[in-house]
C-alpha cells in the first residue's frame, strides 16, 4: 500500500514543480524591462527638470524674464506631458501583464486540479489492480 502513496505524492510533486517554473520564467522576463523602463523614465525626467532649473536661471538675466520662464515652462511640459504618457503606456502594460499572470495562475490551478483528478483515477486503478491480486499466505 506504501507504493501507490509513494507515487502519488511524486506524481503530484512533478506537476506542482513544472506549473511553477513555468510562471517564474514568465515573471522573470517581463519583469526586468518594465523596471529598466520605469528607471529610464524617471532619470528623463529628472534631467527635463534640472535642464528646467537651469534655463530658467539663465532667464534672470535677460531683460524679458516674464517671457523667457514661460517659454521654458512650456517646452518643460511638452517634455514631460511626453514622458507621462510614456509612463501611462508602461503602467498599462504593466496591468496587462498582471492580469495575464494572474490568469496564468488561474489556468495553472485548474490544471493542476485536473492533474491530481487524472492522478485519482489512476491511483484507483492501481489500488483496485492491487486488490485483485491474488493473496498469498504464508
Amino acid at each position: 500500500m506504501n507504493a501507490p502513496r509513494f507515487s502519488c505524492r511524486l506524481f503530484l510533486l512533478i506537476c506542482l514543480l513544472s506549473t511553477m517554473a513555468n510562471s517564474q520564467e514568465a515573471n522573470e522576463s517581463q519583469g526586468v524591462d518594465i523596471e529598466r523602463e520605469r528607471a529610464r523614465i524617471q532619470t528623463e525626467q529628472l534631467s527635463v527638470q534640472a535642464r528646467f532649473d537651469s534655463e530658467s536661471a539663465a532667464c534672470y538675466l535677460r531683460f524679458a524674464v516674464n517671457d523667457c520662464v514661460g517659454q521654458q515652462r512650456s517646452v518643460r511640459r511638452e517634455r514631460l506631458d511626453d514622458l507621462r504618457r510614456q509612463q501611462v503606456a508602461l503602467n498599462q502594460m504593466e496591468r496587462a501583464l498582471r492580469a495575464q499572470q494572474q490568469l496564468q495562475r488561474i489556468r495553472e490551478k485548474c490544471s493542476l486540479i485536473d492533474c491530481f483528478a487524472q492522478f485519482v483515477g489512476f491511483a484507483d486503478w492501481l489500488l483496485t489492480a492491487w486488490l485483485r491480486q491474488p493473496k498469498v499466505r504464508v
